[in-house]
């Protein structure tokens, strides 16, 4: 029992001591030589101008989230962000094209993989092999997703 209450109090003052170590500590702001802005717990090297900042803790104010909440809502309201779908930028003819073409391909594909009980690939050695069945429905999957994707209005 007395054991127990010396570990808590160890704990506790561990954890206070890094609250202490984390409200000590110092955070560097400087520009370096080539103008980007650096944030580092080390001290630049002497001759460059630093900012020190000291991190905040502490907890958030009472109703913090209810102010992030309404301020996302006056930037971009939900229900302008859920009802309106994201519009898509005009594919030219070229790519047009290419779309029909590759969903073409994807529809032969699968139609190929659903009709052969057990087809045929070629190996990286080049030999031919059968499908195993986990195989064939990953392939099925992913030619799902292809047609889903280019075939698409």
């Amino acid at each position: 029992m007395m054991h127990r209450l010396a570990m808590r109090l160890v704990i506790c003052l561990a954890g206070a001591l890094c609250v202490a170590a984390v409200a000590q500590a110092e955070i560097y702001q400087y520009t370096d030589e080539n103008g980007n802005t650096v944030f580092s717990q080390h001290p630049p090297t002497k001759g460059t101008d630093a900012k020190i900042i000291k991190p905040r803790i502490g907890r958030t104010a009472a109703g913090s989230a209810e102010k992030l909440q309404q301020d996302r809502e006056r930037i971009v309201p939900a229900e302008q962000t859920a009802a309106k779908p994201a519009d898509k930028p005009a594919l030219t003819p070229e790519q047009e094209e290419q779309k029909a073409r590759a969903c073409s391909q994807a529809q032969e594909a699968l139609a190929l993989l659903r009709e052969n009980n057990r087809p045929r690939y070629a190996t990286e050695d080049g030999q031919i092999a059968h499908m195993t069945p986990e195989m064939q429905a990953e392939r099925i999957a992913d030619a799902e997703e292809k047609v889903g994707k280019y075939c698409e209005e």
